[in-house]
């Protein structure tokens, strides 16, 4: 068994939240650094808690701290959307490019002997490009999720957010194979429907605990998270069905829908992660 419950033995409800995981977090802020000290105006404290394992307070949580940091937010979602969109342009230009150097190339030719080799090797050059293009748009789907993430799990560890949190690199290598593993046993699953399904439901939680544990393996991560949903399906289930409403209804709004979906996603999970696992996060009134 993974060391992440800090005994070794069997997950239960208060390990996630107590143990090592939790470490210092309870006193850490708990306003009682330096903004005490001085002439300057003493900033409101941060108000830690286990949030309730509620689907409805989870969502609303999650709208609150949204709110709370809309700015850096926004910021990111837009920054990322702009990358994903300059790669999917500079990609496609390049495989434009490709195809009118081959039909050049192969036009140049008269012989159908000369040119049946060049049209196979020109279709072969089409499909690496058109792989390529998905690679590349699929690679930074994957650093933008983990980017979310990562700095949805700042959030709730009571930090403030900066526009640098949501462009890491290094700090979400792990997190990228925890989404990467987390998709493909979804998709694969989703072939038959009701497993993929379950297997949504069943490792939600991964990236979170990715997150907030980065030395764990992938492997562990999807164990523990497992683990977690099966003491807790029907609140897990909840979650997940009630943040995939969420993202639908924004998805109606076009363009601008996806700038507060992504943000409420990532913070609902982490909330709920929290929640389940009787952990302390920072708690909006």
């Amino acid at each position: 068994m993974p060391p992440y419950s800090g005994h070794g033995g069997p997950y239960q409800p208060g390990p996630y939240g107590g143990g090592n995981y939790s470490g210092s977090y309870g006193n850490h802020f708990n306003a009682t650094g330096p903004y005490q000290q001085g002439p300057w105006p003493q900033q409101p404290p941060v108000m830690m808690g286990v949030p309730q394992a509620e689907p409805g307070y989870i969502i609303g949580q999650s709208f609150k701290a949204f709110g709370d940091a809309a700015a850096e937010w926004i910021v990111g979602v837009l920054a990322h959307l702009g990358i994903l969109t300059a790669v999917y342009f500079a990609v496609n230009f390049a495989v434009m490019a490709v195809s009118f150097i081959g039909a050049i190339v192969m036009g140049s030719f008269s012989s159908t002997a000369a040119s049946e080799p060049l049209n196979f090797a020109g279709v072969v050059a089409l499909l690496l490009t058109f792989g390529a293009i998905f690679g590349c748009v699929f690679a930074c789907m994957l650093w933008m999720q983990a980017n979310f993430c990562y700095a949805a799990n700042k959030a709730m560890d009571g930090e403030k957010l900066t526009f640098g949190d949501f462009f890491q690199f290094k700090s979400v290598a792990g997190l990228m194979k925890v989404f990467l593993c987390v998709g493909l046993i979804v998709t694969v699953g989703f072939v038959l429907i009701i497993p993929g399904i379950i297997a949504m439901v069943l490792f939600w939680a991964a990236p979170v605990i990715k997150a907030k544990e980065p030395s764990l393996s992938v492997g562990q991560c999807l164990s523990l998270s497992q683990q977690m949903v099966r003491q807790n399906f029907g609140t897990s289930l909840g979650i997940v069905v009630l943040l995939g409403l969420i993202q639908f209804a924004f998805s109606l709004m076009p363009l601008i829908g996806f700038i507060p979906a992504f943000p409420i996603t990532a913070l609902g999970y982490a909330i709920a992660a929290r929640a389940l696992s009787q952990q302390q996060c920072r708690l909006w009134p």
